[in-house]
């Protein structure tokens, strides 16, 4: 309901914008990437790929008038990288992996303005995504070594906006993808399974959590909540 209404208000704005379909179109590439966010969340995956679909199609519409402009070469992966997670949450991890490739190459390229600095979630999003996908396929060592420059990248970010708690929930979550790379069968890795898992899970049950807790990082604690009472601790 309330994703509808933003809409309904974002129509009754844009009406009123001057009759000039690059400044309309502009302004849609904007709202669309907002609109990405809720709907990643809610985890609407037919709505976010229709959305993001559509971001993607007038952000390469914009780039063949405007080339160069910086906003459109940093909305360009970030509407992939939304495309791509809803593929791969929808199971169709074959059709995400390049979708998510791509994303993650142009991100390596491109460096955001300060109007865009939130880019890096995306960024960081849309690596673990990859990560996710690439562990699907077996390649396990590269997913991990993904997974280590999310979790550096999610720390840094967190830092520097003074340990927010959707940016500390992130890092749980990736704490755990990073964990589940790991093998229980060898002694090694089973321990350092456990040190992670045991770092996402300080995260996600610490006081702090309580009323600000997400869908996933309800679903991530209910996970290692579950593998704490299976498995002795240390075992994890």
């Amino acid at each position: 309901a309330k994703i509808t209404e933003a809409q309904t208000r974002f129509k009754f704005c844009r009406d009123r914008l001057p009759d000039i379909d690059s400044d309309r179109r502009r302004v849609r590439i904007d709202f669309l990437s907002q609109m990405s966010w809720p709907l990643l969340y809610l985890h609407d995956w037919q709505g976010l790929e229709r959305t993001a679909r559509e971001h993607l199609e007038l952000v390469e519409a914009a780039l063949r008038d405007q080339p160069g402009d910086p906003d459109l070469l940093v909305y360009h992966p970030i509407a992939l990288g939304f495309l791509g997670q809803a593929l791969l949450h929808a199971g169709r991890i074959n059709e995400a992996a390049p979708v998510l490739e791509r994303s993650v190459e142009e991100f390596s390229t491109t460096t955001p303005p300060p109007t865009l600095s939130w880019a890096a979630t995306v960024r960081n999003d849309v690596t673990e995504s990859l990560a996710d996908a690439i562990r699907l396929r077996g390649d396990v060592a590269r997913a991990r070594n993904l997974l280590g420059d999310t979790l550096a990248s999610r720390e840094s970010e967190c830092a520097a906006q003074h340990n927010s708690w959707l940016q500390r929930e992130a890092i749980a979550i990736t704490l755990i993808q990073l964990g589940s790379t790991y093998s229980t069968a060898d002694s090694s890795e089973k321990v350092r399974r456990a040190e992670l898992f045991d770092r996402a899970w300080a995260i996600l049950d610490s006081p702090d959590a309580e009323g600000r807790i997400t869908m996933d990082g309800k679903a991530a604690k209910a996970y290692v909540e579950a593998l704490r009472v299976m498995t002795p601790v240390g075992g994890l």
